[in-house]
């Protein structure tokens, strides 16, 4: 009896073989279960590290819910949509970037990315490289995606515990890893797993930084971090490099004023003014790496000139918001309803294409 579970386990495998493509299969060999096996000691790591034993029985939990929500979102790009998202447009570049660079043909352009800002065609290249070691596969692109994502709610759910001791940690994290929105929608390939993932580095950082022992290895997590983003949403580095900045001026201004002991030492004021004047080097680069990507849109006529090329935008698509929603005051838009938790799509009988546009959306 005790090996009925393994037989289960090998007839499940054989029909999995025989039914299945073979993206599909390799994808859960390769990039499933190798993946979720490592994830249990490091999830030990974590609960022992933040002195939580509790953390080690949810973090897996919140995983598998996110490989849930990720294969949830592939059945509704490539089924429902037909692969008419901006993963499935990723995902067939990526193939074509792994194809070129192994016949060594010229990678770029690559078709189905022209036209669209650097920092997406980024989006690209890293499939296309994810692809050089698993092959062409969009369940790995999505698995791995995935993954990344999570660890950036992990570390956002970690930067809590460390920067608010006093906070209810379990409400937190049990919001930031359940929540449907995070679960479903980030879970594809696309900026925004990446963009989950690596402000992840930059929440643990700055709460690294900020708690009330502060902890010089943060600044090599929002270091990281930063760099990261920069490479995808430069303006949003900008924006989390500023707020530290900010943060760190009123703490040195302010005397470190209702901040802990260890932040006020000798100790904490250095790691507070080194860590001050890495955010300025940081936020240096930031601004000029902005300026560069507002001067090419400058360069195409601005940015509404830019998406006029890509087609104009509907509005009504991306907001649920038409022109006769507010013919009274008490009316609220649809768009503030379907934000808090967009809506699923229910079918496939109509498909709607995201419109195209030169400097967001979600590749």
């Amino acid at each position: 009896m005790a090996s009925l579970p393994w037989s289960w386990c090998f007839s499940g495998f054989a029909l999995m073989l025989d039914y299945s493509a073979l993206d599909v299969w390799t994808g859960i060999i390769a990039f499933l279960i190798p993946p979720t096996t490592a994830s249990v000691p490091a999830f030990q790591w974590v609960a022992k590290r933040d002195g939580d034993p509790w953390l080690s029985k949810v973090l897996p939990v919140g995983l598998l819910a996110k490989f849930a929500g990720s294969m949830a979102r592939y059945y509704m790009i490539f089924v429902l949509y037909d692969g008419s998202g901006d993963a499935g447009r990723y995902h067939e570049a990526g193939a074509m970037f792994a194809s070129r660079l192994r016949d060594g043909a010229p990678v770029h352009p690559l078709p189905m990315m022209e036209g669209f800002p650097l920092e997406t065609q980024r989006i690209a290249d890293f499939v296309g490289g994810l692809y050089m070691v698993s092959g062409p596969s969009a369940y790995v692109g999505f698995l791995v995606f995935t993954y990344i994502c999570y660890w950036g709610q992990v570390l956002v759910a970690r930067g809590f515990r460390a920067a608010v001791p006093e906070g209810d940690h379990h409400r937190f994290t049990l919001l930031v890893l359940f929540v449907p929105s995070l679960v479903f929608w980030p879970s594809s390939i696309g900026k925004e797993a990446l963009m989950i993932g690596c402000p992840g580095l930059i929440a643990y950082g700055g709460a690294l930084l900020l708690a009330p022992r502060p902890r010089m290895r943060g600044a090599g997590f929002f270091v990281a971090g930063s760099l990261l983003v920069l490479l995808v949403r430069p303006h949003v580095a900008a924006v989390a490099i500023g707020a530290l900045a900010v943060a760190f001026a009123v703490g040195v201004l302010g005397g470190f004023q209702g901040i802990g002991p260890e932040a006020r030492s000798a100790r904490g004021r250095a790691v507070c003014l080194a860590a001050l004047v890495i955010v300025l080097a940081l936020s240096a680069v930031a601004s000029t790496r902005l300026a560069r990507t507002f001067n090419e849109y400058d360069k195409g006529g601005g940015t509404l000139a830019s998406l006029g090329r890509h087609g104009q935008p509907d509005l009504t698509w991306w907001f649920g918001v038409r022109s006769h929603d507010h013919h009274r005051p008490i009316s609220p838009p649809g768009g503030s309803r379907d934000g808090v938790l967009p809506p699923l799509p229910v079918g496939g009988g109509q498909r709607q294409r995201a419109p195209s546009r030169s400097g967001g959306g979600s590749r």
